[in-house]
């Protein structure tokens, strides 16, 4: 977009029925300038339709888990039944939400549609998002139930033993939560749905029946 093109645009975002004439004397250049600069506009899909309707912000949608990673690397070799000397480390995780973080660190405006629970786990959570530039006023906070988490043992090497994961809470958030995010899901350049969720989920999301065309993106671990 030229500099003149980006005046003019951001004078019809000020009053989307501004005619021609006056945004020629506005810049002091020609009508048939004008013309030309909106005709540009149209073109590269900054303007649509008559009456300057000004194209919505691209934008994607993550919809996915998010949950603590709890991580325990012993130092020797582990003994079952025992308690066993290593290190301990907690972090932000859950795919959807590192899908969402991956997608803003590219430089992409994401919103983030998940479920945590009422607690600091929680907000841990949410102000990983925050912090990544991740929108998360669509998540649903839930009073009384522990945020999801993930937990991990590994042996002195590094292999996997045993993980337990307590992802239940995702399940709030039903057809009723998401059809009251219809709005968003259906101004969404793409839509990205963590492939881990039940059957129950993803008969959810088509029962929604979306206007919007949008890229389904699937993700599974």
């Amino acid at each position: 977009m030229t500099e003149r093109e980006q005046q003019i645009l951001e004078l019809i975002k000020l009053d989307p029925m501004i005619a021609q004439s006056t945004l020629a004397d506005m810049l002091n250049i020609s009508r048939s300038a004008v013309a030309g600069h909106i005709t540009n506009l149209t073109r590269k899909g900054f303007i649509q339709g008559k009456g300057y309707l000004i194209a919505p912000d691209r934008f994607a949608v993550v919809i996915g888990g998010a949950n603590m990673d709890l991580c325990g690397r012993s130092t020797s070799d582990l003994v079952m039944g025992s308690s066993n000397p290593g290190a301990l480390t907690a972090s932000a995780g859950g795919i959807g939400r590192n899908i969402a973080e991956s997608l803003a660190h590219l430089g992409s405006k994401v919103e983030f549609i998940s479920a945590v629970g009422e607690d600091s786990w929680g907000e841990q959570l949410l102000d990983s998002c925050r912090d990544a530039g991740v929108g998360i006023e669509h998540c649903l906070v839930t009073p009384n139930r522990a945020t999801s988490s993930y937990l991990s043992i590994h042996g002195p090497d590094g292999a996997l033993q045993l993980a337990l994961n307590d992802m239940s809470l995702f399940d709030e958030l039903n057809a009723q939560q998401l059809a009251k995010r219809a709005p968003l899901l259906n101004r969404a350049t793409v839509i990205a749905i963590d492939a881990n969720l039940s059957d129950s989920h993803w008969s959810i999301y088509f029962k929604l029946k979306l206007r919007s065309l949008y890229l389904l993106t699937l993700f599974r671990c």
